[in-house]
């Protein structure tokens, strides 16, 4: 993305974005910014710390229950977030700064497609653990088609955000918005289909009258992941709006939605992905229905939580 260059307060004449960038907030005005608008420090601080003490709950709960898949997701996606926000910490004192810019636009577009890779082998894992006889495809297969699409998102989200913020052609910002778009409307898409085969699977569950034991684990759990995924779902849909008003539209010119959406959207749908953690209902070694009531379901490693492997007891 190409910017004219501007003249500052001292009448010389500066270069406010790219890696040549020479402004600052002595000479050139804010205006002249991307955002337009200083990053709030004591806001940008606070969503740090959150997705910190959010990752470390994140990792307690990881090694107590042994979900290592789930556990690396969250702390990849907590990780991506707390470098978004940090960078915008940097970014206000100096807002020309183009290192942190470029960081944050990618790390904070691409770290909820880690909480949905999380989110997304758990339903594989659920229909193993509870019900495999009364899933419409092998659970395996849900793995096979959410994980590959949420890689293209991912490929997607970072390469349309990196063409966007560093490209030198005068189109590039179109391009790489263009780009981004279409990596978080294909995830959008696939958290819909996602959201329906989770709720396919769980409506024939219950309706089948099988409820084990930790029903309330089971129903913490089953609230946890819809709710995330409802507040994710409305992060994105933020997102896709922002960047198709592009790089002068209100929605990224002003912090507050920026806050409220990505920020503590966010921070709500990893808080509901803690209260939902799959090893709250996914406990090793316990069939969640009876095996010999339902001869349907499977049995040994079958029922086993292939997705989140653990270590028995």
């Amino acid at each position: 993305m190409v910017r004219p260059l501007i003249q500052g307060f001292d009448g010389e004449y500066y270069q406010s974005f790219g890696k040549n960038a020479n402004c600052t907030l002595e000479v050139c005005p804010i205006e002249a910014t991307i955002y337009k608008y200083n990053p709030s420090k004591p806001v940008n601080t606070a969503l740090t710390v959150i997705f910190g003490l959010i990752m470390i709950g994140h990792i307690y709960l990881g090694v107590r229950w042994k979900t290592w898949g789930y556990m690396v997701s969250m702390i990849l996606g907590c990780l991506l977030e707390i470098a978004g926000y940090a960078c915008r910490i940097a970014l206000h004192k100096n807002p020309f700064k183009f290192l942190p810019f470029v960081v944050q636009t990618v790390a904070l577009t691409i770290a909820p497609i880690f909480y949905t890779a999380g989110i997304y082998v758990t339903l594989s894992a659920s229909i193993s653990h509870f019900a495999p006889d009364l899933t419409r495809v092998k659970p395996v297969v849900w793995v096979w088609i959410f994980l590959p699409a949420d890689i293209i998102c991912l490929i997607l989200q970072a390469a349309g955000g990196a063409i966007s913020v560093t490209g030198s052609g005068d189109n590039s910002a179109e391009v790489g918005n263009k780009i981004s778009q279409a990596g978080l409307s294909l995830q959008l898409i696939v958290l819909v289909g996602f959201m329906a085969a989770f709720g396919d699977f769980f409506v024939r569950f219950f309706r089948a009258g099988r409820l084990p034991q930790i029903e309330w684990r089971l129903k913490a759990f089953v609230a946890g992941i819809t709710l995330s995924v409802i507040f994710i779902l409305a992060r994105c849909a933020f997102r896709v709006y922002e960047l198709k008003e592009g790089y002068s539209g209100a929605a990224i010119t002003h912090e507050v939605p920026f806050i409220i959406m990505e920020g503590v959207f966010m921070i709500i749908g990893a808080v509901f992905l803690y209260i939902g953690h799959p090893g709250l209902a996914l406990k090793p070694g316990e069939s969640a229905v009876d095996t010999a009531q339902y001869p349907g379901k499977a049995s040994g490693s079958d029922t086993e939580d292939s997705a989140f492997p653990r270590s028995k007891a």
